[in-house]
């Protein structure tokens, strides 16, 4: 009976060091594919193929701008793109096209087109601001 209580002991203690040495090994990976890092007061989107994002792309239905080295943009208009506090692309004006996005929706419209004060007002109370 002591032998068969020796091996237990050791089967469990073989086990619980397993358990923890995985355990660990897995909380070292600081990093997954398509997750958002910070590192300092920066943002950056690790992809799924193991590099930073970099220039425009889009990420959960939003587009985001990043610099050459994978730093998100934000607070700052760039390439004609302009990025909020939350690095989402909330405007972006095509003249060629009449392409307009705001907060990642697409609307076509004229290059000289002048909204209605009926239009404003519904711009207004979809985008909380005047255009």
């Amino acid at each position: 009976m002591k032998i068969f209580n020796s091996i237990r002991s050791k089967v469990k203690i073989a086990a619980a060091v397993a358990m923890t040495t995985a355990a660990i090994g897995v909380a070292s990976m600081s990093v997954y594919a398509g997750q958002w890092v910070q590192f300092g007061d920066n943002w950056y989107y690790y992809q799924d193929d193991g590099t930073f994002a970099t220039g425009e792309q889009w990420i959960d239905s939003y587009m985001y701008g990043f610099d050459e080295t994978g730093r998100m943009r934000a607070n700052e208009t760039y390439n004609g793109y302009s990025y909020g506090a939350d690095g989402k692309c909330y405007e972006f004006n095509d003249a060629t096209t009449g392409e307009k996005t705001i907060y990642g929706e697409n609307f076509y419209m004229p290059a000289n087109w002048q909204p209605s004060e009926e239009e404003k007002a519904a711009l207004r109370e979809l985008f909380g601001r005047d255009f």
